[in-house]
This record gives C-alpha cells, sequence and structure tokens, in this order.
C-alpha cells in the first residue's frame, strides 16, 4: 500500500496506485498525472537516504536530469517533497527493460544489439557533452520503449533511466567520499577506476556499455555475473572473444572499450557507436563466454605497470601463467628453466599460506602440482642441482620446518626442522631462519646435519622475526626480511659473517616482504608496500639510493632474477576484501574495493569501517572512516582528514578512539574525537602503536614499547592523560576487550614451551585465563582477518576464530565458534585445565559452529559480519631496464 503521508501530501497533483518495484534507494509506485490525465512512474526515496542527503542536495542533484531533453533519456517530469518523503516523478514506459529481454530472451540478436548500442551511446553522448556521467549503465537502468517480443514487429526504442540517481547515491554517501572516488555502481559493470576507488569521467560509461553490449551477444557480463568476483576478474583479466562469424570489427570495439586504462578507450561514446557498425552483415554463432575460455584465453593482466618517472621505456610484462586463483613466492631453477611456486589459497603479504607447492617448465610448460598437505607453506626454493624443491612448512604452533619434494613428485620429506626460508649457500651449507625463545626469530648458516652452526643476524626486540634472506653471489652479504610486533618493516643488508646488524636497505616508509640479488651482486631487489601499494623497487649496492620499478593498479609479490640479470619473475594482481552481514542470506555491506575493521554500533543500524587508502609509516593498512547505514546502505565518511590504521567506538557511540596512520611524526599516535564532530579531534598518546580499544568507561587501552618489548596500558577517561602498565608480562598483539571493561584479550608468549597463546588479562587484577594454547596468532599487515577472540556488544557471545586454527599449521577451518556468556559476565565457565582443543570449546554450554571464517562480532549474537576476500594473481616475466 502507498505510503499514507505520500497519498496525503500529493492529493490533488498525483494519484497514488500500487508499487510496481523497489531498490535499494527507492519504491516506485504507479500513479497519474491528476493536472495532465497521464499515467506516470513515482520514485520515493527511502527515508534513510532522504534523511542523509537532504531536501536541497537532493533536489539540486536530482535536477540533473531535467536539463536533459533527448529522446534517448528517459525525462523527469517533476520532483519535490512530500511531508518528510523525497520523490522524483518520469514517464511510465509501456514496453520492458533490458534486463527482462535478457531473462526472457537470453542472448540477443546482432542487429538488435547494434541498434541499442547505438541508442545508448546517443544517449551517453548528448549527456558527456553536457559534463553529466552516468556512472551506473547496466541492463535494469535501459528500458525498451515500445518493445513487445520478437513476434511483435512495432516499432520500439531504447531509453537510459535514472540519469542523475547516481549523483544523488553519491551524496547519500559522502561529500568526501564523490570527490575521492569511492567505488560506486553495479560491481559487474563498474569500470577498474571506479573499482580501485580512483576519480572517473564520462569513459566510465563507456566500459560500461561494453560491458551491456557484450552481455547481449554473449548472455553474460564479460566479467561474470558474481559482483564478489567480477571486481578482482575487471582488474586481472581480459574478455574472452566473441565468436562472431566475419565480425572482427565488433570484438575489436569491445576489447577497446573495455580497456583498462581509460585512456586506451573510445575517446567518446559516438567513436564507439561508430565502430559498433562495422562487420554489418556478420552473422551470430555460438558465442563463448569469459568462464568458457578461461581454458583457452590467457587471463592476461594490462597492468598499467611503468618504471619510475626518470625512466623514459616502459617495462615489458610477459604472463607465464593464466590461473584464476593466486599465486605467491616464485623460485627459479639454477638454470633458470624451470619456476617453483606456490598456488592456492593464501593472505598477501603473509609468511606462510596455505597453498600447495607447483613447478612449470618455462616457457610454456604445464604447472605440476608437487604437494598435497593442508598446513601452511612458504618460501619454495631449488637445490644447487634442481633436482629438489625445498620449502617452508608450518607444523604446528610457530613449528615451522623445511620440507623437501623431488621436482618429479613424490614423498617430500623433512630436510631441516627449526628452519624456515631456507636457502642454499654452497652444496654443504644452507642459511636459514630458526625461531628461538617465543617468537624470536634469527638468521643462521649451517650444514645440513646442523654441524658448523653460526648466527648471521639476530632482531634486536623479542618480537622480532628475520622470516627471509637472500645472500649476494659473492657470499659475503645477506639480504634480510623481517617483521617487529607482526609489522613487515623495512629490509636490511648484514655480513655474513656475522660481524654486525648491518643497516636498512630500500625504501624506508614501507614494508618489505621480499628482497634478491643481481646475479653480479651490483643491485638489490625488494618488493615494498613504500607509496601505498606493493611493488617492485631496486637499490645500487652498496650504496645506491632506492628506485621504484612498477607502478599501477595490480601489486607485485615475490622475485626470482634469472640467471643472466636481464629479467625477473614476480607473481603479479589485486586483492579486494568486502564486509558481509551473515544470515540466511548473506548480504555485502561495503561497496569499496578494500574495506576493513567493521565495528557495529550498539543498536545495530550503523556500520564503521575502514577503506583502505594505503599503508602507513607503521606499514598496517590504512584506510577511511566510513559510517554506513545496515538496512539501506546510505554511507557517510566521518573525519575525512585523518587516516587510520585501527579504530574504536565508545560504548556510548559518542567518541571515536584510533590510531593515525598519518605520515606525519605530528599527527601520529592514539586520538579521540566526537562521532558527531562537535569538536576536533585531539591526540591523547604520542608514541607508536598499533591498536586502541574503549572499554566500558571510556579509558583506552593500548600496547605500547619498553625496551625490546610491548606491554597493555591504559589511558584513563576523561583527561588521558596518565598512561599505567595494567599487566606486568609482555604482550605480542592486542585483539579486544569485553564490553564490561573486564577482560582484555590479547596474545602473549607461551612460558614453558614457546610459540604464543590466546588470553584474556584482566582489567582489574584478576588471574589471567588461557583461552587457547594451541593457536597461532599473527596479525602482521595485509592479514585481513577476524580476531581470534571477540565479544559482540552487548556481551552476550563469545567468539572464538578457527582462521587462528588453521594458521598454526593445521588444516584450515572455515567456522567460529560462537559461546554463549551468561549476564553480568564477559568469559564462559571454562574448564580447570584450559582450553586444549577445538573440542573443549565445544564443549561449553550453548557453544556452536558457525560455518564461516574472519568473523567479526555485531551489537549481539544475530549480528555477525565476514570478510570475504579474492586474490587473483599470476606470474610474469618483466625485463629490467638496463
Amino acid at each position: 500500500m502507498p505510503h499514507a503521508e505520500l497519498v496525503k501530501a500529493l492529493a490533488g497533483r498525483y494519484t497514488v496506485e500500487e508499487p510496481i518495484g523497489a531498490g535499494g534507494m527507492a519504491t516506485v509506485y504507479r500513479a497519474v498525472d491528476v493536472r495532465h490525465s497521464r499515467p506516470v512512474a513515482l520514485k520515493v526515496m527511502h527515508p534513510e537516504f532522504a534523511a542523509t542527503i537532504g531536501r536541497e542536495r537532493f533536489l539540486r542533484e536530482i535536477s540533473v536530469t531535467a536539463n536533459l531533453a533527448h529522446p534517448h533519456i528517459l525525462p523527469l517530469h517533476d520532483s519535490g517533497e512530500a511531508g518528510e518523503l523525497l520523490y522524483y516523478v518520469t514517464p511510465i514506459v509501456e514496453g520492458m527493460s533490458l534486463r527482462e529481454r535478457l531473462q526472457r530472451e537470453g542472448r540477443l540478436p546482432l542487429d538488435d544489439v547494434r541498434k541499442i548500442g547505438r541508442e545508448i551511446a546517443a544517449a551517453l553522448a548528448y549527456a558527456h557533452a553536457r559534463g553529466i556521467v552516468h556512472r551506473d549503465i547496466k541492463p535494469e537502468n535501459v528500458l525498451l520503449s515500445g518493445y513487445k517480443g520478437t513476434d511483435d514487429n512495432s516499432a520500439w526504442s531504447t531509453v537510459v533511466a535514472d540519469f542523475g540517481v547516481a549523483a544523488v547515491r553519491d551524496a547519500a554517501r559522502g561529500d568526501h567520499l564523490t570527490r575521492t572516488g569511492t567505488s560506486v555502481g553495479s560491481a559487474v559493470y563498474m569500470s577498474p577506476e571506479q573499482a580501485l576507488a580512483e576519480p572517473v569521467d564520462h569513459r566510465t560509461d563507456i566500459w560500461a556499455l561494453g560491458c551491456v553490449v557484450y552481455e547481449l551477444l554473449a548472455g553474460e557480463p564479460p566479467f561474470g555475473s558474481d559482483p564478489r568476483n567480477a571486481l578482482g576478474r575487471a582488474l586481472s583479466e581480459r574478455a574472452a572473444p566473441i565468436r562472431l562469424a566475419g565480425a572482427a570489427g565488433i570484438n575489436a570495439a569491445l576489447t577497446r572499450a573495455l580497456a583498462r586504462d581509460p585512456a586506451h578507450r573510445f575517446a567518446s561514446a559516438a567513436d564507439f557507436a561508430r565502430a559498433l557498425e562495422q562487420d554489418v552483415r556478420g552473422r551470430h554463432i555460438q558465442p563463448v563466454t569469459a568462464a568458457a575460455a578461461l581454458g583457452v584465453v590467457a587471463l592476461a593482466v594490462v597492468l598499467a605497470v611503468q618504471l619510475r618517472p626518470s625512466t623514459e621505456r616502459a617495462l615489458e610484462f610477459t604472463q607465464l601463467t593464466n590461473f584464476t586463483d593466486a599465486v605467491s613466492a616464485p623460485a627459479l631453477s639454477p638454470d633458470g628453466r624451470t619456476v617453483a611456486f606456490l598456488k592456492g589459497r593464501g593472505v598477501f603479504g603473509n609468511s606462510a599460506t596455505l597453498a600447495q607447492v607447483f613447478v612449470k617448465q618455462l616457457p610454456d610448460g604445464d604447472a605440476v602440482q608437487l604437494t598435497s598437505i593442508p598446513n601452511g607453506k612458504a618460501t619454495p626454493v631449488f637445490s644447487p642441482d634442481g633436482s629438489r624443491v625445498a620449502f617452508t612448512l608450518v607444523q604446528g604452533n610457530f613449528a615451522w620446518n623445511t620440507h623437501a619434494v623431488s621436482t618429479n613428485g613424490g614423498p617430500v620429506t623433512e630436510l631441516l626442522p627449526n628452519a624456515s626460508g631456507l636457502t642454499w649457500l654452497d652444496e654443504r651449507r644452507v642459511l636459514f631462519s630458526e625461531r628461538r625463545q617465543g617468537i624470536h626469530m634469527g638468521i643462521r648458516h649451517a650444514t645440513l646435519a646442523r654441524d658448523e652452526d653460526r648466527d648471521v643476524y639476530w632482531p634486536a626486540t623479542a618480537a622480532g622475526m628475520a622470516h627471509r634472506s637472500a645472500v649476494s653471489p659473492d657470499r659475503r652479504w645477506v639480504l634480510v626480511v623481517e617483521m617487529d610486533d607482526g609489522v613487515w618493516r623495512a629490509c636490511r643488508v648484514v655480513p655474513l659473517d656475522g660481524s654486525s646488524k648491518g643497516r636498512q636497505v630500500g625504501p624506508m616508509n614501507g614494508q618489505c616482504t621480499y628482497a634478491a640479488w643481481a646475479p653480479d651482486g651490483r643491485w638489490m631487489y625488494f618488493t615494498s608496500s613504500a607509496g601505498g601499494a606493493f611493488h617492485i623497487w631496486r637499490q645500487r649496492f652498496p650504496d645506491g639510493q632506492p628506485e621504484q620499478l612498477t607502478t599501477g593498479p595490480t601489486e607485485e609479490e615475490g622475485i626470482a632474477v634469472a640467471p643472466d640479470g636481464r629479467s625477473l619473475i614476480t607473481a603479479a594482481g589485486v586483492r579486494l576484501n568486502a564486509i558481509w552481514l551473515a544470515g540466511e542470506e548473506d548480504r555485502q555491506i561495503s561497496v569499496e574495493s578494500y574495506a576493513f575493521s567493521p565495528v557495529a554500533s550498539a543498536d545495530g543500524t550503523r556500520v564503521y569501517f575502514l577503506s583502505r587508502a594505503g599503508t602507513a609509516h607503521s606499514a598496517y593498512d590504512v584506510g577511511n572512516l566510513v559510517a554506513t547505514s545496515v538496512s539501506s546502505g546510505a554511507r557517510e565518511q566521518v573525519l575525512p582528514d585523518y587516516p587510520m590504521v585501527h579504530f574504536d567506538l565508545s560504548a556510548d557511540d559518542r567518541l571515536i578512539t584510533f590510531v593515525s596512520g598519518s605520515d606525519e611524526i605530528s599527527k601520529r599516535g592514539i586520538w579521540i574525537a566526537p562521532v558527531l564532530r562537535s569538536s576536533a579531534p585531539r591526540r591523547v598518546f604520542a608514541g607508536e602503536t598499533d591498536r586502541a580499544l574503549f572499554d566500558a568507561a571510556g579509558n583506552i587501552y593500548f600496547l605500547s614499547r619498553d625496551g625490546s618489548q610491548r606491554f597493555l596500558q591504559r589511558l584513563r577517561a576523561p583527561e588521558y592523560a596518565i598512561s599505567e602498565r595494567i599487566h606486568p608480562d609482555p604482550v605480542t598483539y592486542m585483539f579486544s576487550i569485553s564490553p564490561d571493561g573486564e577482560w582484555v584479550g590479547v596474545v602473549s608468549p607461551r612460558p614453558e614451551s614457546g610459540g604464543l597463546q590466546q588470553v584474556a588479562i584482566s582489567a582489574r587484577g584478576l588471574p589471567t585465563r588461557v583461552l587457547c594454547s594451541f593457536c597461532s596468532g599473527g596479525m602482521g599487515p595485509a592479514r585481513v582477518l577476524g580476531p581470534a577472540i571477540s565479544w559482540t556488544r552487548d556481551c552476550r557471545a563469545l567468539l572464538v576464530g578457527g582462521q587462528f586454527i588453521a594458521s598454526a599449521g593445521m588444516p584450515g577451518r572455515a567456522l567460529t565458534i560462537s559461546i554463549p556468556v551468561r549476564p553480568g559476565r564477559a568469559l564462559p565457565d571454562l574448564p580447570d585445565g584450559g582450553i586444549k582443543s577445538v573440542r573443549d570449546y565445544l564443549n561449553l554450554r550453548g557453544a556452536r559452529i558457525v560455518s564461516k571464517a574472519n568473523v567479526l562480532p555485531g551489537a549481539s549474537p544475530a549480528q555477525l559480519f565476514f570478510y570475504e576476500s579474492t586474490a587473483i594473481r599470476n606470474l610474469y616475466r618483466v625485463q629490467l631496464p638496463r
């Protein structure tokens, strides 16, 4: 039934009849224009959108359509307000939408496709000439006026609807979001620049029109119809060609319209329309969709990769694999003819991944799987004779061992225990990482019998982990890739004889995840996130300056330099992360290409999260804070001038505390600010930390370094002037705090046997409770994971993340355990001996399994969020500049 307020307010102007459609932003009613006695479509904005955008802004943005007068653009008759409701009025189009025709008929005849494409292009060209970009071209927004079906010969025409509506939606999502290009539109038809939250112009409409034309011919969009995968595929694949007899021209037109770089698309919609008219006599035969052609057409990433500005010539990339998932950690055989790599499930930038070891003969051999072990793996490397591939295998809580397998396949055997990142120095000796107390990991070399062992380098802090190393060709120097506090730091060069700690090399303002040498020892190569994304850098040894080699929307991971030094192999691709609301039908909450760290409001109506904007000086991902309505999707940016590493809301949702991601020293540290911006943010702690959490009383908890270790600290509200240590033992990471402020969920060293454990530290001096003694607790950058231990905001459930059980080297578990908590308590009744297995959790009263990993708490046990991550990476050979 029409809204009573609407009917009353519009009485005498419009007779409101039945609803005929609804979307995420508006409900559409059939109505009659009383004065002109004509049927109209009355589109009424949902109240959440109306309240967010405001009357004046709505009328201003929607008036864009009123100034467009073109036969292929749906005109605007009227707009206004009815009480607190906002509406606009368009003609009723007799016919059907293009989506309805696709659903009825499937692929369309070529002549009809050309007609539709030509008429949409004409509408776009008219709007573009007036500075107006549609930004949401899709079959739902294209109407076929007068079309009655294939058996009817009546004249019909194409009409583009909803010009100006994208601007309204942008406005509802916040001015700053619009200016910074946050992705708005339908993911399946979204251009790469929209997906990457970059500024857009008229060429984004050309991309979308290319997607629509492709779908009309092939029966599905060029990158599939699943919005969770479409963005990643659009950024990493070329659309498969459509087979049309004698119609090379239309494929060429689509290839140009779907170029990832806007500069390579048609300069205008009119140019695209003219290109569609080529090969007019071509007849439609058996299209090959993108999905069907994956095994035939290389998934070539158009990387838009360039040299640093001072280099004149672009780097040449040659694709070596065409997988639809992710590869990483390439390594070349001594003769350079075979590449080993990891392929499968994993996380960009992680120190170990649940993938398998593969080898491939270059350039065109098939990829051959060598392992089928579910444990975490890292850093494959060839033996000196090229007959074996050694790799790191994670077999327990920080139990990192080196195993090996023949390049011809066969059993996997242990090569060296307590050794990771192993490489050969010569036929007898190997260089590797060894773990000592806790998680402290350093570089050593020895024989495979562990004789003649020598220290090379040990990080200064107890949380330091030197994960990877690469020895110089003259065997005098070692490049070290290390973490500290779970964060990849700048790489380091040290002498092999261990006579000094060496010095940091490569870019200083990012996380360095891989390092390699040129065969002549004159260049050092790195993958670093300096500048906001992972790219390849180089630096002349010993005292050159870092130079960035690759840029662009993709990121690179891993470096294997060819024996002749003229090229290297790397894994290049994209990573996307979306926030979803779990339910009978899961629903995506974020529209940004990379969203993380959701925090629900206390009543569950809003979700705050970070939209990735690069990496911080601390090397953690940095984002802009976004607030969105759970029901309507209306969103706004909060504190747009303050990039954040982490944030939290106070118990009453009135204050926010955050760790700044600014590169400016004067802006680093912990800040607080009112959510409604009634006063300016103020800094309450100037030191370096990575997380800040409110307790129920508004006190702020964080980790602060004292010497080589970190300890749990508290800033007391409301002044936040005094920092006090609340527990004597060191802490490695901090996950969460119970809503009542009693317990802080942390990861701490396991005193009796090394490694880490999840514990709850009492803020009031009660004994520490061990929550998980068998879980790993990595929280490094680029690991977008749900917390190991967390509470719903109403303190009615404790959540235990199964992904951390998986990262302990056990088979991956896509599960989370939800445990009820009694009123007035924050912890369930735990067994006296502590939690020692998943079964112990499931034996707790009321415990249930949520069949998802990376679950994050909402307002109550009924509201849970989770991450949907996508990584698409393939191997590429990169020709290096002289």
